[in-house]
């Protein structure tokens, strides 16, 4: 029977923690970005003269210049998004298919340029398109923004409390909060996007030599009903057919924050025509050979070497990991060392 090859695992493993450490550098970039944002926009409410004197045409005005800030800044992050993951689906796809040709001494076709930088083009969210969503999130934060000084005016609240219940205090969210919290993950979902449809492409361009994928999920306190009923499940590489199951494929992340991976379910040894010897099933890291479904990202970063996980975690988190100080859920946010994506590239290539 099919099974996973260990150390092709241990590599799609290995590159969604870097992607980790990638995505929490990506959003520490449009989260400065938003940052700026809220200054500049804390500044125009506190220059203004008391907003309860406005007349309706010159809070129309603030208005305008507020929403003009919000959307000149939306902007710069999401050209900065597309600027970071522009070769992200490349780098993905040459390194996973380098992992599977030397893992599996199988001659492996890597999708064309042209293919792997549609995926980056149309990424969507949710089923709505990247662009949509960074426009949505724009428009949101203006609306809230606009109802909250409207609001503010006619109760006749002081630009200072004004400016409080847009950035929040101890025990109360701020409205800029609320849309930076939405932005990063926004900015997660679509980077996971991104790296499960090229790796996708890989599988369905070497269905040879995966005919099944499989859906590995991550289990803690915030794994969602959809992702548990389909942890562990095949499907045909490239029909999509069920495997001894009836549940439809979806590929991951099927919703927003969504941590889930696919893993194609790599023909034997033998089945590929190589004489190399197949280990029991569960073997460790070092060893290649087929392991079980149940697999995880903990369960890897257990495996690694302690130099490799002080570097992908810094030495300070990763000593914590190893005393069970720290849980999955703190590894796979991206916490620790952040990495660019040159420095992911370079690190691959």
């Amino acid at each position: 029977m099919p099974g996973i090859n260990q150390k092709y695992l241990d590599e799609i493993l290995g590159y969604q923690l870097d992607l980790r450490r990638l995505e929490a550098g990506t959003r520490k970039d449009v989260l400065k970005t938003l940052v700026a944002m809220q200054k500049e926009i804390v500044a125009k409410l506190s220059g203004a003269a008391p907003l309860t004197e406005f007349t309706k045409v010159r809070q129309a005005e603030l208005l305008k210049q507020v929403n003009a800030v919000v959307g000149e800044y939306y902007a710069k992050a999401e050209a900065d998004f597309i600027k970071t993951t522009d070769t992200l689906a490349q780098t993905q796809a040459k390194h996973l298919a380098k992992s599977m040709d030397t893992t599996l001494k199988a001659a492996i076709v890597l999708p064309t340029a042209t293919t792997l930088g549609r995926i980056v083009g149309n990424v969507a969210v949710e089923g709505g398109p990247l662009s949509d969503w960074w426009g949505k999130l724009s428009t949101d934060t203006s609306f809230r923004l606009s109802n909250a000084i409207r609001q503010g005016a006619i109760q006749g609240e002081t630009n200072q409390q004004i400016i409080t219940r847009v950035k929040g205090r101890a025990g109360q969210t701020g409205i800029l909060e609320v849309s930076r919290r939405n932005a990063a993950a926004v900015v997660q979902t679509a980077m996971q996007t991104i790296a499960n449809d090229s790796h996708l492409k890989l599988l369905e361009q070497n269905e040879d030599v995966a005919p099944k994928i499989r859906f590995l999920t991550t289990f803690d306190s915030n794994t969602c009903p959809r992702c548990m009923s389909r942890a562990g499940l095949e499907w045909e590489t490239v029909s999509k057919d069920p495997v001894g199951h009836s549940i439809p494929f979806e590929n991951p992340p099927i919703h927003v924050n969504c941590r889930c991976v696919l893993v194609g379910v790599t023909l034997t040894y033998k089945e590929l025509g190589s004489n190399l010897p197949e280990p029991k099933i569960g073997t460790r890291a070092s060893s290649e050979g087929q392991i079980p479904a149940d697999t995880t990202a903990s369960g890897f970063f257990s495996r690694q070497s302690k130099e490799t996980q002080d570097e992908q975690l810094g030495a300070g988190r990763a000593q914590l990991f190893r005393d069970k100080k720290i849980t999955l859920n703190d590894l796979i946010d991206g916490k620790g060392r952040e990495l660019t994506l040159a420095q992911l590239k370079n690190k691959y290539d």
